[in-house]
C-alpha cells in the first residue's frame, strides 16, 4: 500500500475509486518534502510511500490515503511502491496492523492557530471538527495536509477533535492539546 498526495477537486477519496492511466513521478522520499508534511510520522509498517503527480495534488485530500498500483502492462503483479509508470491507481483501505490514527499538530500550532494533520486513519480523512468548550468549530483541509479552522477564536488550552472518514464513520479524540508536539494516538479508528 502507498501513501500518496491528492487529486485537484479537493474531495476526500471514497474507497474502490479508481484512476486509469495515471502518471506516477519520481521523488526522493523524504517525508519532508512535499504537501503532506509527514516529517514528524513513523512511516506504518509495510507500507511504502507513493507521489503522485502533480494534477492528482489539489488540496492534499489524498495525504494518508492507501492505494493499490497495477501496472497496465498485464505482465505484473499490482506494486506497493512509488509510482514511476503510467498505471492504474485505486484507492483501498489501508491495511493496519497495529497502528491507530493520530493527530500531529504542525509546528508553531496553538489555542491561538490550531494546525493539525491525521495520520494512520484506515479511511481517507472526510472532515474534521473540534469542540472547545460547548461549541464545534469545522475545519478545513490545507493545501499542506493540515486542518485548521478558518477565522479561528482562541480556544480552550483542551479541545476535543471528532475525525470523520470516507466510510461515513467517526471517532473522537479528547483532551488535545493544541500546542503539543508529542502526536496524540487516537483510541479507536473508522474501520
Amino acid at each position: 500500500m502507498l501513501i500518496v498526495s491528492t487529486r485537484a477537486t479537493g474531495v476526500a477519496p471514497k474507497t474502490g475509486q479508481k484512476f486509469t492511466n495515471v502518471q506516477g513521478t519520481y521523488w526522493n522520499g523524504a517525508t519532508f518534502a512535499g504537501s503532506c508534511l509527514l516529517q514528524s510520522y513513523q512511516q506504518p509498517h509495510n507500507l511504502e510511500y507513493v507521489a503522485v503527480a502533480k494534477d492528482l495534488n489539489g488540496k492534499a485530500q489524498y495525504c494518508g490515503a492507501c492505494i493499490r498500483v497495477t501496472p497496465l502492462d498485464g505482465n505484473r503483479p499490482p506494486v506497493v511502491a512509488v509510482v514511476s509508470s503510467i498505471a492504474l491507481m485505486e484507492v483501498v483501505a489501508c491495511p493496519f496492523q497495529r497502528e491507530k490514527p493520530k493527530i500531529i499538530n504542525k509546528d508553531g500550532a496553538s489555542k491561538f492557530h490550531l494546525s493539525m494533520l491525521i495520520a494512520d486513519s484506515s479511511f481517507p480523512i472526510d472532515s474534521v471538527s473540534i469542540q472547545s468548550g460547548r461549541q464545534w468549530f469545522p475545519a478545513q483541509k490545507t493545501d499542506y495536509n493540515c486542518w485548521e479552522i478558518p477565522r479561528q477564536p482562541v480556544l480552550a488550552n483542551r479541545v476535543n477533535v471528532k475525525v470523520t472518514c470516507t466510510n461515513s464513520r467517526s471517532f473522537i479524540v479528547n483532551n488535545v492539546d493544541p500546542s503539543s508536539q508529542t502526536p496524540i494516538d487516537a483510541p479507536a479508528g473508522c474501520s
